[in-house]
């Protein structure tokens, strides 16, 4: 039995009918598939139950909601209805799996199940295969998605299956047990919450010590409820649409090393720019900056068994801006800026907090919330996500097919229907754009401008021939 972080936790409680909690990600194999591979599939996941909690783990919830829910060992654990297998009308075209993908992550996952599934996608051109994995993000984020990569996928193309181990489920504790755990619990809270409370009053005063000092950064930092309002800030439904896109790492590092900037700041001017097209299309550009949520892992600082080691920045986007040099200059600053701010706040303390949300009265607020669409009733908290994930740097193998492409897909919100994941593999960048297309329509369109946006500020750094990821050599079986 395992508690649930309190940020973990959030994620389950912040889910209602039409803003799913769950992550996607969309991995395209070099070879066809067929039964070997899917079979090849099953024997990893089935060799892994033993390693992996999140595949095995359902939620158990404490008698009168008096805490966390908790995971334990489904005792009824079948691979079979976590797992499936699907073939596109052939060639399927990357647009087909883009609608097929939307479709999966707009159906939420059986809470009376462990958190995830996986599909097997056949059929597409060029003798490729999909698999597309959705996981709560209670049970990972970003970075424990990524590491959740190198359990289901090789380093070496040439690697021999593991045997399945014998694994047993552990016994799920009483109700009794549940509920002498969350009173004693609750019992040590009133002093855990004077610890927080002296905690984030110290972390007030830091960062109005930033912002008085002349020699910080923090002058004007981005903040929650002072966002513009936008087309893609509105009531959201349950619909989901997707896109994909791919760009070079070697570009945004010439851009990155021209200008003395880093990779994410480059990403960030990209996303900027894009987001600037996607408005101008629809004669929606704000004459104010965008106010952008940056996820931001603390991996390295997290303390306890949580599988959400998170925190978030407010980054301003200048949609506003026509210039591309204007939006990296603008980028660079307001994320220095940002930076400065959330080490001097202590965000961590965030997840400090989230152990004293109420399992009832929080998921009841939220219910409310999105029943009666109040997110039309108030300025935006910010206008939306976007996200930058770093991924394997080598190639990775999946039965001996080789891992092209990985595109990330994280939620939604109620109030903003836009999110943005970008993460990097290898030699590219890949790009994936989740929205309710009933806010945000056309989202391709967000791709296509991302990948125009990294050549403009290619050639604004005098290189004027961006470099085409390498294709893929297949392997010959």
């Amino acid at each position: 039995m395992q508690e649930l972080a309190g940020i973990d936790a959030t994620f389950l409680y912040l889910e209602t009918e039409t803003a799913h909690m769950h992550v996607v990600g969309t991995i395209v194999l070099d070879g066809e598939g067929g039964t070997e591979l899917f079979d090849r599939v099953r024997r990893r996941i089935a060799s892994r139950l033993h390693e992996v909690p999140a595949f095995r783990q359902r939620l158990v919830h404490v008698p009168l909601r008096l805490g966390h829910p908790v995971w334990v060992d489904d005792p009824d654990f079948r691979l079979g209805a976590h797992l499936h297998r699907i073939a596109l009308p052939q060639p399927g075209s990357m647009r087909e799996l883009s609608d097929f993908v939307a479709h999966v992550a707009a159906i939420p996952l059986d809470r009376e199940r462990p958190l995830w599934e996986l599909w097997v996608v056949e059929g597409l051109a060029d003798k490729r295969t999909a698999l597309v994995c959705k996981f709560h993000h209670a049970a990972i984020d970003g970075v424990s998605g990524a590491d959740l990569m190198q359990h289901l996928f090789d380093v070496d193309p040439d690697a021999a299956d593991d045997e399945p181990p014998a694994w047993t489920p552990e016994p799920a504790p009483s109700e009794l047990t549940l509920l002498a755990h969350a009173v004693g619990e609750l019992a040590l809270q009133p002093a855990r919450v004077v610890q927080t409370a002296a905690k984030t009053a110290v972390s007030l005063a830091d960062v109005a010590s930033a912002y008085l000092d002349p020699r910080s950064l923090v002058r004007n930092p981005a903040l929650p409820l002072a966002s513009p309002e936008t087309m893609v800030n509105d009531a959201i439904s349950s619909d989901r649409s997707t896109a994909f896109g791919q760009v070079s790492l070697a570009d945004i590092k010439t851009i990155k090393n021209a200008l003395g900037m880093t990779v994410n700041d480059v990403i960030l001017a990209a996303c900027s720019l894009a987001l600037r097209e996607y408005l101008l299309e629809h004669d929606e550009v704000p004459d104010e900056p965008l106010v952008a949520t940056i996820p931001v892992s603390m991996h390295g600082d997290a303390h306890g068994p949580s599988n959400n080691a998170v925190s978030a920045m407010f980054v301003r986007l200048p949609t506003h801006l026509e210039k591309p040099l204007d939006h990296l200059r603008f980028v660079q600053s307001e994320a220095a800026e940002a930076k400065e701010l959330h080490r001097s706040s202590r965000f961590a303390l965030l997840a400090e907090w989230a152990e004293y949300a109420s399992p009832t009265w929080f998921a009841a607020l939220m219910n409310l919330y999105s029943r009666y669409n109040l997110a039309e009733s108030h300025s935006p908290l910010y206008n939306l996500v976007v996200s930058n994930v770093p991924g394997p740097p080598m190639p990775l193998y999946c039965a001996g097919h080789r891992v092209l492409d990985c595109y990330p897909l994280g939620p939604i919100f109620e109030g903003s229907a836009v999110n943005l994941t970008v993460m990097s593999y290898v030699d590219r960048v890949d790009i994936g754009v989740i929205a309710c297309p009933d806010v945000a329509p056309e989202i391709d369109h967000i791709v296509e401008s991302f990948e125009k946006a990294v050549t403009k500020l290619l050639k604004l750094v005098g290189n004027s021939r961006p470099n085409k990821p390498k294709p893929r050599k297949k392997r010959h079986r």
